[in-house]
């Protein structure tokens, strides 16, 4: 911040005050162009009077005296919004004094490095909201508003030509965004708490009154990072190549299951305030759900077992298999759509057996060369022991895993683990998991085997 100048900032006032009156000339001069191919003479005139009154608006010196002495005086400014409670409210916002200090495990809006202040109040006045938000310095995403807050040196004369006239405009800018009057009020709408204080809180009528508002600002600052995570280029590409079954490599991507929207404002949004209007009234919550308790038991292979896919692995997968168990049972009745789905469920059991399969071959307690010593099936050890290859005397091993022949051999046990379980699962219609169904299974896991091995390291792309 201490190498912001007036220059900075002027340069910045300038550009917002320029894009906001590109805004209502753009109108404006498509009304212009019709009229005038019309030859209305009288309705050019008008408009071209509308151009010059927006014109001069714009002008730094009278938009400024406009945002000083009117909106500033229409706007209050905080990071906690009462109307967010109730759109009628007339209590006061608030600016929390964010304490960095978080308890581990807590979210607030100290989480946030840089939090944007709210606004609510007189909807024709929230253009100074978007003023005082213009960043200034991009590296440090100082904008108006900090600079203003702090009375920063840069500021001098950036908001009149008339430089007492300008400390003045900082002044009431200063005052709006510190939450206007000193004494807070509440209102009726607002919800109240009594919190009990003291040793005996009952006898002695003793509680603090607690004034919940909407947490505003870290609400839209999760709002827009829900909305980056699910919708940016890369999660949709992901996904829509997880859709394409035949696909190659597969790629992780993000889903946020059981998100609830509350809407605040109804069909005016701005009337809560200038964020919850730029997100359409629309506010994202998380699932607030009993946690699920996950037995942490760590997968391992044993020196005396046959195979990777046996009952140990079973456990491991079960969240998936679950699914597929799922899909069988309530599609049992038409064997298209059972296929169908069915393919879309193995989605996650190809995923979880790969991650299993990682934690093998990266986990320190299996060093390079540990299968020599296991009973495993030798495609086994060449998929699960990658870096045996490395040491001395084993140029037979690295051979035989360069081949590669032994993926197919991978994949046809996991697909008869696979066929085994469901068959003892619906023994009522077993004989529909047969060897000609199973096929679309080896070549989607055969293609997650060989993705492991392009990336190299066994990581599961």
């Amino acid at each position: 911040m201490d190498q912001i100048t007036t220059k900075h900032v002027l340069a910045a006032i300038d550009s917002f005050l320029q894009e906001q009156q590109a805004k209502k000339l753009e109108p404006e001069h498509k009304s212009l162009a019709t009229a005038q191919t019309k030859g209305d003479n009288e309705k050019v005139a008008e408009i071209q009077n509308n151009i010059t009154a927006i014109t001069e608006k714009y002008q730094r010196d009278p938009w400024c005296i406009e945002a000083g002495e009117t909106m500033a005086t229409q706007l209050t400014f905080g990071t906690h919004i009462s109307k967010g409670i109730h759109p009628d409210s007339k209590g006061n916002n608030i600016t929390a004094n964010l304490n960095p200090y978080l308890p581990m495990g807590f979210v607030g809006s100290q989480s946030e490095k840089k939090i944007q202040l709210d606004a609510s109040g007189n909807a024709a006045a929230l253009p100074l909201a978007g003023f005082m938000n213009v960043v200034v310095e991009a590296r440090s995403e100082t904008k108006i508003c900090d600079l203003v807050l702090v009375g920063h040196p840069a500021l001098k004369g950036v908001f009149n030509r008339d430089h007492k006239k300008s400390t003045l405009l900082e002044q009431a800018f200063k005052h709006s965004l510190e939450g206007g009057p000193s004494k807070r009020q509440t209102d009726t709408r607002n919800k109240q708490m009594l919190w009990p204080a003291g040793e005996n809180p009952i006898k002695d009528d003793k509680y603090l009154l607690l004034i919940p508002l909407h947490a505003s600002s870290l609400v839209a600052a999760s709002h827009s990072k829900l909305i980056d995570v699910r919708f940016n280029e890369a999660n949709k590409g992901a996904k829509k190549r997880a859709q394409k079954k035949k696909v190659t490599p597969l790629l992780p991507y993000v889903s946020i299951p059981n998100l609830a929207r509350r809407k605040l404002g109804g069909s005016n949004p701005q009337g809560v305030s200038q964020l919850n209007s730029k997100q359409g009234g629309r506010n994202l919550l998380l699932p607030s759900l009993p946690p699920i308790f996950i037995n942490t038991k760590t997968f391992s292979i044993s020196r005396n077992q046959h195979s990777f896919f046996n009952k140990s692995l079973k456990y491991h997968a079960k969240s998936g298999l679950n699914e597929l168990y799922v899909v069988v049972r309530s599609t049992e009745n038409n064997i298209e759509v059972r296929n169908r789905r069915k393919d879309d469920a193995l989605a996650p059991i190809f995923s979880q057996i790969i991650e299993m399969a990682y934690y093998i071959q990266t986990d320190t307690s299996y060093p390079p060369g540990w299968s020599k010593d296991y009973k495993l099936a030798i495609p086994q050890k060449y998929w699960l022991d990658p870096k045996r290859t490395e040491l001395e005397g084993e140029e037979d091993f690295k051979e035989g895993r360069e081949q590669e022949e032994w993926i197919d051999r991978v994949v046809e046990s996991f697909a008869l683990w696979l066929n085994s379980d469901l068959r003892a699962k619906f023994k009522e219609f077993a004989s529909d998991f047969n060897d000609a169904e199973s096929a679309e299974w080896k070549r989607e896991m055969h293609a997650a085997i060989k993705a492991t091995q392009r990336a190299g390291s066994g990581v599961f792309p």
